[in-house]
């Protein structure tokens, strides 16, 4: 975790360095919506947690201040454009956070991954939900202090979410947290790191080859991705697919029912938002590659009533590139919210079927929400 936290510090001046050529502000959003959370807001992460078809989202904060604290604030969405807030107990540094069923009742439930701090060790608390956006404390496993990011899904076919660590340590295994489907995860497994890809610091999921088997999309610390097919019940293949990029949002891009990567190459000081469509078994061929930007985050979106996937990009201000349903995208449309973006995610919180952001807001305790207007050019 020290590794992890000293090279994100490393490229901060990178993450929050003016973007020029600001839009006075495009169509396809309103005006933000501040919603307070605890203090040094960290994570986001959307998904219908009481199950009443409308997307909640919440939020990991670290409160630096105070020494080993920080916690989570539950968002529950009332479907008119406000929140509840249902927050768990105090945790020490919530870094990560996984949403998903892991005791098979239709109810999402919450995984958060803490830093090691003072006495208490880096561990997955799990957190059982009751389906109104409250949750019950379930099991603790105690984890390395180098995880550099954590997904929930079925990695074994058995139809039951597991949760994958990805670990930053330089040659150090990743953990795979097999599920039993009653919200425990008892068994536990070493996955080696693939090779020649060491210092992971991002890591996401998706089925790159259509085997129906849920593969890994990692990035490092050296600027490169990494795409590690399944072997099928909680193995990998040991050789990945390696291709230049930082960050990354996954997503079909271009129309043709497989998944490809935007990511951010290298360019000298800054970074070309850099889009590799998906050749079906594994590998990425680069696509488009639009403009110079600072490092920041990316995902995928549907902006726009055209149903062709969007990129959205948030670093010093919201970056809008619309999908030409081709695997390119046109020049960003961009304007500056209120706060700059720490993490990004999207959902539909107004159920308009178009992509609405929150965002963690850096140097404030809050969150901002931008709500989709429907009227993106």
């Amino acid at each position: 975790m020290k590794q992890l936290r000293a090279f994100l510090s490393s490229i901060a001046l990178c993450f929050y360095a003016v973007v020029p050529s600001f839009a006075s502000g495009p169509a396809c959003y309103g005006s933000s919506i501040i919603q307070p959370t605890g203090p040094d807001p960290e994570a986001v992460i959307v998904g219908d947690l009481n199950v009443d078809g409308n997307d909640d989202f919440v939020v990991s904060y670290l409160d630096l201040a105070h020494s080993c604290s920080g916690g989570v604030n539950v968002f529950v969405n009332r479907g008119d454009g406000t929140f509840q807030e249902k927050d768990l107990a105090t945790l020490p540094l919530p870094t990560f956070l996984a949403v998903g069923d892991f005791n098979r009742d239709g109810k999402q439930d919450l995984a958060v991954w803490s830093a090691a701090c003072g006495s208490s060790a880096a561990s997955v608390q799990i957190h059982i939900g009751n389906g109104d956006g409250t949750f019950t404390p379930g099991s603790i496993y105690i984890t390395a202090d180098t995880v550099a990011g954590m997904v929930a899904a079925d990695f074994t076919g058995d139809f039951i979410n597991d949760l994958f660590l990805a670990n930053s340590g330089e040659g150090k295994s990743h953990r795979l947290l097999v599920g039993a489907g009653d919200g425990t995860f008892p068994n536990a497994k070493a996955v080696p790191p693939p090779a020649g890809f060491t210092r992971v610091i991002g890591v996401s999921n998706g089925d790159f080859n259509a085997d129906g088997m849920q593969d890994l999309a990692m990035f490092n610390a050296d600027f490169q991705s990494a795409i590690v097919l399944s072997s099928g019940h909680g193995t990998f293949q040991p050789n990945p697919f390696i291709y230049p990029g930082f960050m990354q949002a996954i997503g079909d891009l271009n129309g043709d029912a497989r998944l490809d990567v935007a990511t951010l190459v290298p360019n000298g000081s800054r970074y070309n938002v850099t889009v590799y469509a998906g050749n079906g078994d594994g590998t990425v061929t680069m696509k488009d590659s639009v403009g110079a930007a600072n490092s920041g985050q990316i995902i995928v979106a549907n902006v726009g009533k055209d149903g062709i996937a969007d990129l959205i990009f948030a670093s010093s201000g919201v970056h809008i590139l619309k999908g030409k349903g081709d695997g390119t995208f046109a020049a960003a449309q961009s304007f500056r919210p209120t706060f700059d973006a720490v993490n990004l995610a999207g959902g539909d919180f107004d159920r308009n079927g178009l992509t609405d952001l929150v965002y963690t807001n850096s140097g404030a305790a809050s969150a901002s929400m931008l709500i989709n207007t429907g009227k993106c050019r």
